[in-house]
């Protein structure tokens, strides 16, 4: 018997593993469940920006009817995008078209913008303008636009600009502020007007710290003159001029402004407007806006109906 036994050699004992081991995986197979169990969730998604109090599609849009005068410039009627989101959403109100006249093949819309509204506010990301491609800040020159000042809270600022110099990593660096406080220039209320920024009135601060470094024309170091003129920005932050908010001041006391027409030297297209983030908590995260639309000379008198567009562009 013991010479029988010992006949079985190296190869059976690997088939007879094998076939244990088989034996033991079937017996693991069939254990298991092809799942422990589902549950069914149900989420309501909503835009994260709403036009007038409604949740709109990817491209909202508002209508106006307007009383035609020629060569006059109308306002249209006061809108609200609200950004419910925590991030920047980046909208645009370029896209417009008459869609009725007084007089069939009469049209005399000539052109029509956007007029956003500021109050004062404590934070500098008040409001966004984007570009559509950088500017290095050895190559910028100015920034121009039209503001009309409704209430003046008491000083009578123009409003500002505020521009993070990043590097070509993307890492803001320096901040340059136009600030109507420091540079003295005031404006009128009830006055539609164009103002320009110089980029020599623009003051450089230092990041992380705010340190402020001085004037922009005032900078004698060449080194950090060089240093600062190979930054660069896609967009910036308006303000309006008085930034303080007193919570015993009546409402009449605080600045309100209405912004349109950016443009920058060297000029870039206006690719959108960033609404604030909720999360960012000081911040209005509602933006009332407007169209302004001026008629040809020789426009048809009447009503006219005019459609824009509001449309997603992306985050920031």
């Amino acid at each position: 018997m013991k010479a029988k036994f010992s006949k079985i050699g190296r190869r059976g004992k690997i088939v007879l593993a094998v076939l244990i081991a088989a034996m033991f995986i079937g017996v693991a197979t069939a254990a298991l469940l092809p799942h422990y169990g589902k549950i069914t969730t149900t989420v309501d998604v909503e835009q994260s920006v709403t036009l007038d109090g409604k949740s709109m599609p990817a491209s909202g849009e508002i209508t106006d009817e307007i009383n035609g005068v020629a060569g006059d410039l109308i306002l249209g009627d006061n809108h609200l995008l609200t950004n419910n989101a925590d991030k920047k959403i980046v909208i645009d109100l370029d896209d417009y078209k008459e869609t009725k006249w007084p007089q069939s093949g009469h049209g005399g819309l000539k052109t029509a913008y956007p007029e956003y509204h500021l109050d004062a506010t404590v934070d500098d990301d008040a409001f966004y303008v984007t570009l559509s491609g950088n500017i290095i800040w050895e190559n910028f020159n100015s920034a121009s636009f039209d503001y009309l000042m409704d209430s003046d809270g008491g000083n009578l600022w123009i409003p500002q600009m505020n521009i993070v110099l990043r590097d070509d990593q993307g890492e803001g660096q320096y901040y340059a502020a136009w600030h109507s406080f420091r540079t003295g220039i005031t404006g009128v209320v009830g006055e539609r007007t164009s103002m320009t920024y110089e980029k020599g009135d623009f003051y450089i601060y230092e990041l992380p710290s705010w340190a402020l470094i001085g004037l922009w024309d005032g900078i004698t170091d060449q080194d950090l003159i060089d240093k600062i003129n190979l930054l660069q920005f896609s967009y910036f932050t308006r303000q309006a001029g008085d930034t303080s908010i007193d919570p015993d001041n009546p409402p009449v006391a605080e600045q309100k402004v209405w912004l349109s027409n950016f443009a920058t030297s060297p000029s870039r297209d206006i690719t959108g407007i960033g609404l604030p983030a909720s999360s960012q908590g000081t911040v209005l995260q509602n933006l009332w806006f407007r169209m302004l639309y001026i008629f040809e000379d020789m426009a048809y008198p009447g009503i006219y109906e005019v459609e824009t567009k509001v449309n997603y562009i992306g985050t920031l």
